[in-house]
């Protein structure tokens, strides 16, 4: 879970989440989103975020990769709600985020496997 602000800079990150990126909380505050996330995501998610900020919607949820301190890429997916102050103005932003580097390679070897037996099949037709 993270506690993001506005300017989408990490205000806090609980401990999963760091084990899961490999920073320590101390590195992760202050640490743009734009950092983290898979630049491709970028555009999409500030769009999520005004999108949040405007009223238009309670929360999102986006699948995407986040960039771990060694610079391989994990799959989550990211939960994110809006939290707005006694005046009513968006104050930060609540993201809860999965793992989904199981699911992936699962996946990915459900995919490899299929080709596997495409080609199989293409060898015992020739």
């Amino acid at each position: 879970m993270a506690i993001v602000g506005m300017d989408r800079c990490v205000l806090r990150a609980n401990p999963a989440l760091c084990a899961l990126l490999g920073y320590a909380e101390g590195d992760m505050r202050g640490m743009s989103m734009d950092e983290l996330i898979d630049a491709g995501h970028v555009p999409t998610e500030a769009a999520l975020m005004e999108s949040l900020a405007a009223g238009e919607m309670e929360a999102y949820t986006l699948e995407t990769r986040l960039r771990h301190a060694s610079g391989r890429w994990i799959a989550v997916q990211k939960i994110v709600s809006l939290v707005r102050d006694a005046a009513g103005a968006p104050y930060c932003t609540i993201g809860q985020v999965q793992d989904l580097s199981e699911r992936e390679a699962k996946e990915y070897a459900a995919l490899a496997a299929r080709a596997m037996d495409i080609v199989e099949e293409e060898r015992t037709r020739l």
